[in-house]
């Protein structure tokens, strides 16, 4: 059964990419938001590796978009991925851990990282074709999610070693658990939800949407903070503030959106004022309790790892978890509640200085500037999250292997990687000049690209 998980996941991803890339892409995500699910009730290597099948199918069939440089895509975006990638590869050769252990930690650093080349890939139909397949997903975790709050864990997964750490999140008022609705646990169902708006609104603000897409996308934003206020964790809701306050600050403080922004947080804490099972993230309220979390992923002993191990440990020693089947194999390795830290126990201060400086120069640069479009929003947006979860990283671990919330940050980076709008349009005429313009709907575009732009 878990084979056919796996092959599954592989060809429909396959299959999905070869019509357009948003279907692809859309594809992926739906096997991620049932991968903690299937993984929870049917163990095994197959069910472990569907998301990965998932992602290579992707990969195979958008080969040409990862292999060739788009319009858009800004100059130095390929070095800086082949660098992430380049690196970890190196270590993977270094025996140091067991081979298994090694493949494991390469492939949660270097697996998703072709996802940012894709991400210069989109198109408006990409977002549209994103926007009603993820509001569709949405909608499903949050049926899932409400089952398991009535319900309980163990009406969806059974206790085994890989929901042990579902079982153990039991921190919720009057002793219940958090809720992961299909996903691994608890933080990837909120993170989900926070990752995906940039989508939702991406393709809620499209000029002539019908009545009903747009209705779809908005009760997928309505089920997207229902899930942030449902899962029970508190790390989301912060990064969800944050990311509201950045936006608004890079839209030049519009009134109109901090008038949004305030609506939203208003209707979402008024629900939550209506039930205790709700208002975990109130704990944010205390100083003390913020102190001593932000102590707790930041103190000296983390400083000693990273500085202690300029090599790193070797590849896999700094993997996020270790596959159940494959932990005897595990090696003796320090732990650290930091993501910068676990990179550094992985790749050493080499690969951290990589992903430092490629932070360095995507954020620096890419800072949006107003363009009378959606297409500023989104990018407001994707910038936003991408600031916020890198910044929020100190915090715990999991930023590249998270499912599918990484892929969809990673996605963001390859969004606001791409040109300004009007250094696209003079590329387009420069290097394709004697060819066939984009079409827009079947129909050929003379004015603006139908590559979205940012």
């Amino acid at each position: 059964m878990g084979w056919g998980f796996l092959a599954l996941a592989t060809i429909g991803s396959y299959l999905a990419a070869r019509r357009s890339l948003g279907y692809g892409i859309v594809a992926v995500m739906a096997v991620g938001y049932v991968n903690g699910y299937i993984r929870a009730n049917y163990l095994g290597v197959a069910t472990t590796l569907m998301f990965d099948g998932a992602l290579g199918g992707l990969y195979v069939a958008q080969l040409q978009s990862l292999l060739r440089p788009g319009p858009i895509e800004r100059p130095g975006l390929r070095k800086w991925v082949t660098a992430l990638i380049l690196w970890p590869t190196v270590l993977l050769a270094i025996p140091i851990n067991d081979p298994l252990i090694q493949l494991v930690g390469w492939r949660g650093d270097v697996w998703a990282i072709p996802m940012i080349l894709l991400g210069t890939r989109l198109k408006r139909e990409d977002f549209a074709t994103m926007a009603v397949g993820i509001s569709l997903l949405n909608c499903m975790a949050l049926m899932a999610g409400i089952y398991v709050y009535f319900n309980g864990l163990g009406s969806l997964f059974p206790r085994n070693s890989v929901t042990e750490l579902m079982y153990r999140s039991t921190d919720i008022a009057g002793g219940h658990a958090r809720i992961p609705a299909l996903f691994l646990n608890a933080h990837q169902y909120g993170g989900t939800m926070v990752q995906c708006l940039p989508f939702l609104f991406g393709g809620l603000l499209q000029p002539s949407v019908s009545f009903l897409r747009t209705l779809l996308m908005i009760v997928g934003v309505t089920t997207a903070f229902a899930g942030i206020l449902m899962c029970g964790a508190r790390q989301p809701v912060v990064i969800l503030v944050l990311v509201g306050i950045i936006a608004w600050y890079c839209s030049g403080l519009s009134l109109k959106m901090l008038l949004i922004a305030v609506s939203l947080l208003c209707a979402a804490t008024g629900v939550a004022m209506t039930n205790p099972r709700l208002q975990r993230f109130m704990q944010l309220q205390s100083t003390d309790y913020v102190a001593n979390r932000i102590h707790g992923s930041n103190n000296e002993h983390v400083l000693d790892i990273m500085l202690g191990l300029p090599l790193g440990a070797g590849l896999g020693a700094g993997a996020p978890s270790i596959p159940f089947f494959l932990q005897d194999r595990a090696p003796d390795a320090p732990a650290a509640e930091n993501e910068y830290a676990r990179i550094t126990i992985n790749q050493g201060w080499v690969g951290l200085g990589i992903w430092l400086s490629f932070l360095f120069w995507l954020l620096s640069y890419a800072f949006p500037r107003h363009e009378p479009s959606f297409q500023h929003w989104m990018r407001i947006l994707a910038y936003s999250l991408v600031f916020v979860g890198w910044a929020s990283a100190i915090l715990g671990t999991g930023a590249l292997v998270a499912i599918p919330m990484s892929c969809m940050m990673l996605l963001q980076i390859g969004m606001i990687s791409q040109l300004p709008l009007k250094s696209t349009h003079r590329r387009h005429q420069e290097s394709h000049a004697d060819e066939e313009l984009p079409t827009i709907h079947g129909r050929h575009s003379t004015g603006q690209p139908a590559l979205i732009g940012l």
